[in-house]
């Protein structure tokens, strides 16, 4: 981010989150249906009472990282941080008029890409199946993305199911095995060869690091 021009009156509040916390909650599930949406328009112009609201959200965080009861008990700040996704999710929603300027073919062939991968990653891991859905041969379609997001189409799923797998091996008890298949693996041995390819560690290791 590149800071233009400030005003005297300007207030800045940010937070960051460790990955382990971020990864402990289903991130994927609460922001799919508008990933692409926040991927495209980062920056969310808010009311005034929505300010006051954020700013309360933020002060919460604080008070929930530095409480002694919160040190014990994680789940309160995992609380407060999906309080603050949804919250998010909601404002993102009452924007109807979000749209890509100067967009070129290349961009709307990621994000229909983007939007198919979000809808079948569960299914579908090959770029073949993406290039028929629209419409493209694939050399076509694997350069095109590259050129666009400045990964091949096979990273972009890879990441996908990745953080949803993650998600859902830090945030419960879930087996391996259902998770393996509910991702498309038909085979859990499969599903140990991608995650320890990508992460350099099993399901099993990452749920217990």
């Amino acid at each position: 981010m590149e800071i233009q021009e400030f005003s005297p009156d300007i207030h800045i509040y940010y937070a960051g989150f460790s990955p382990l916390l971020i990864e402990g909650i289903n991130l994927m599930k609460a922001t799919q249906h508008l990933l692409l949406t926040i991927m495209e328009n980062p920056v969310v112009i808010l009311s005034p009472l929505q300010a006051c609201s954020y700013k309360m959200f933020y002060e919460s965080l604080i008070l929930s990282y530095t409480s002694p009861i919160a040190q014990a008990n994680k789940e309160i700040t995992k609380a407060t941080l999906t309080m603050f996704l949804q919250g998010s999710t909601e404002i993102y929603k009452l924007q109807n008029k979000w749209y890509l300027s100067s967009q070129s073919r290349k961009y709307e062939i990621y994000q229909e890409f983007l939007q198919l991968v979000m809808k079948y990653y569960t299914v579908h891991h090959g770029a073949s199946f993406y290039a028929d859905q629209l419409g493209l041969s694939l050399p076509h379609f694997c350069s095109t993305i590259k050129k666009a997001a400045g990964n091949t189409p096979l990273e972009v799923i890879a990441s996908v199911i990745l953080m949803d797998a993650k998600s859902r091996l830090k945030s419960g008890n879930e087996p391996v095995k259902n998770i393996a298949l509910s991702l498309g693996f038909n085979n859990i041995s499969f599903f140990n060869k991608f995650f320890k390819q990508h992460t350099g560690i099993t399901p099993h290791e990452y749920r217990g690091h």
